[in-house]
């Protein structure tokens, strides 16, 4: 039976290939080397990594890291992009 200190670890850190997330900090790592990413950035790593193998719309990883609808227009997605440069 897993203790309570096993189980949060478990919740906070999650490996995906040689990548390490701690999900409570909203850091990557490669080994013991962390990955310089923005809170943006380590969502968007963190959810591909979740997803190996599989297809993700580009909608939903928008909406997933922006918390924000996805636009088809191509100015709003510039606009957008300039604002998260």
């Amino acid at each position: 039976m897993k203790d309570s200190t096993e189980t949060n670890y478990l919740k906070r850190f999650h490996e995906c290939g040689p990548l390490a997330f701690d999900t409570l900090a909203e850091k990557v790592y490669i080994g013991r080397e962390e990955l310089p990413a923005s809170s943006p950035e380590f969502t968007a790593l963190y959810l591909l990594a979740q997803i190996s193998g599989k297809f993700i719309t580009f909608e939903l990883l928008y909406k997933s890291v922006w918390d924000v609808p996805y636009y088809q227009d191509r100015n709003y997605c510039f606009q957008k992009r300039r604002c998260f440069s």
